[in-house]
C-alpha cells in the first residue's frame, strides 16, 4: 500500500510481472518466462536471474498502473493454494542453498499429510515433476480436480 513512502526511484527485489518493462536485449540474456510455472512466481523467478545476471531492478514512482492482485485464481482459493504451494518449491530447489531446500522438503512433507487437498496435490506435482498446469482443470469454483 502507498502512504507516500515511494517518491523516489530506488533498487527492489523483484519487479511485478504485472508491468515489466526492459530491454529485449536484457531478456535474450536471461531468457523469458520460465513456463513451468504456469501463474505465480514466474516474475520473481525471472527477476531473480536478472539480478544474477548482474542487471538492477528499479522501482519508478512516476510510472503509475493498478492491478487487481489474485483475480486469476482468488486469493486462498484452492487454485490459488496449488500454484503458490507448487511454485514456491520449484524456485526455492532452483535457487536457493542447501539450507533453504531442507527446510522446504520438511514443509512439503508435513504438507503432505496435514495439509490442504491443493497443497497435498501441488506437492505430489512437484516431486514428480508434473508442472505447467499440472494436474487440475480449472472450473467455475476455481477448485482443483483430479485429470489423472
Amino acid at each position: 500500500m502507498d502512504h507516500g513512502q515511494f517518491k523516489k526511484p530506488e533498487d527492489t527485489d523483484f519487479v511485478t510481472g504485472a508491468l515489466l518493462i526492459t530491454k529485449a536485449k536484457v531478456l535474450k540474456k536471461v531468457g523469458l518466462f520460465d513456463e513451468k510455472y504456469f501463474m505465480y512466481l514466474e516474475d520473481v523467478d525471472l527477476s531473480h536471474r536478472m539480478k544474477l545476471a548482474g542487471y538492477r531492478l528499479i522501482f519508478d514512482p512516476k510510472i503509475k498502473m493498478w492491478h487487481e492482485v489474485g483475480q486469476s485464481s482468488g486469493i486462498g482459493s484452492p487454485l490459488n493454494d496449488y500454484f503458490i504451494t507448487r511454485n514456491r518449491l520449484y524456485f526455492g530447489f532452483k535457487f536457493a542453498k542447501l539450507r533453504t531446500k531442507l527446510a522446504l522438503f520438511r514443509e512439503a512433507f508435513r504438507k503432505i499429510f496435514s495439509g490442504t487437498p491443493a497443497q497435498r496435490r501441488a506437492v505430489s506435482d512437484f516431486i514428480s515433476g508434473k508442472m505447467g498446469r499440472g494436474t487440475f482443470k480449472i472450473d467455475q469454483t476455481k477448485s482443483i480436480h483430479n485429470t489423472t
